[in-house]
């Protein structure tokens, strides 16, 4: 509504794809999981997403207080290398280990699809857990639960455009986020 004459383009793009798309112009803005950390890039929080370990309902006797090392004898779903999610994991715990066996899927449907068909183990949104939880094609992993940052990003160099400053603005007031 706020700039009628501007046609927009939604397009989905892993987070670790973002500031190259940024840098490349095939995006003005770019909604991400975690800060980047690239010098040419702004990343502004908008809000904290939790996101869950989940496994296959069935494959875990007790799934509440499974120790790592009892979890990396279990395939892991998991995104591509540019998975914010798998990033954060990596560094969360000093205890985690990586799987033995990992199964890459670069889009969440699919590995939501996976994780419901008894592959293993996924780290994924909390919203998309818990729907698969009630639906009873997992366990949620209560005590590994994470929280994120989900920022918007935008080029250094173009914080100043009109057409940047009006879509902030508006992604400002959406999120109820005071502007920076």
């Amino acid at each position: 509504h706020r700039l009628p004459d501007v046609s927009l383009r939604f397009a989905i793009s892993e987070t670790g794809k973002t500031a190259e798309m940024l840098k490349k112009r095939e995006l003005d803005l770019g909604f991400v999981y975690t800060r980047l950390n690239d010098r040419d890039v702004h990343s502004i929080e908008m809000m904290q997403v939790n996101v869950c370990m989940v496994v296959s309902r069935g494959l875990l006797k007790d799934p509440q207080n499974t120790s790592w090392a009892e979890l990396s004898q279990l395939p892991m779903v998991s995104g591509s290398a540019d998975c914010p999610f798998q990033w954060v994991l990596n560094t969360q715990s000093d205890e985690y280990k990586q799987p033995a066996k990992t199964v890459v899927a670069t889009d969440e449907y699919v590995m939501m699809e996976l994780v419901k068909n008894g592959m293993g183990l996924c780290i994924m949104r909390e919203d998309n857990a818990r729907r698969l939880e009630a639906q009873g094609f997992v366990d949620i992993l209560e005590d590994k639960t994470i929280s994120i940052p989900l920022c918007v990003t935008v080029l250094r160099s173009r914080m100043e455009e009109p057409l940047i400053t009006t879509a902030l603005s508006a992604i400002y007031e959406v999120f109820g986020v005071k502007p920076e």
